[in-house]
């Protein structure tokens, strides 16, 4: 349960994060985060999933804050 409540920290942080850079991504993240909350007290609570989500996003987040449009 600690690892899960962690991750699910990190994911919904990193959502912050990327919304600074864009905005675009909110809605999917928001409701999946929002599903990862309900799922929280399950027995079988997908951490697997979640943390694939939370690698993702990391890896999101990066991509976005070292994008740098020479022509944009």
């Amino acid at each position: 349960m600690k690892k899960y409540v962690r991750l699910l920290n990190e994911y919904e942080s990193l959502k912050d994060e990327i919304m600074q850079q864009d905005d675009k991504f909110h809605d999917g993240m928001y409701y999946d985060i929002m599903g990862f909350m309900a799922e929280m007290d399950e027995e079988d609570r997908p951490i697997d999933e979640l943390e694939s989500q939370v690698k993702a996003c990391r890896s999101l987040l990066k991509g976005l804050k070292g994008l740098n449009y020479t022509f944009g």
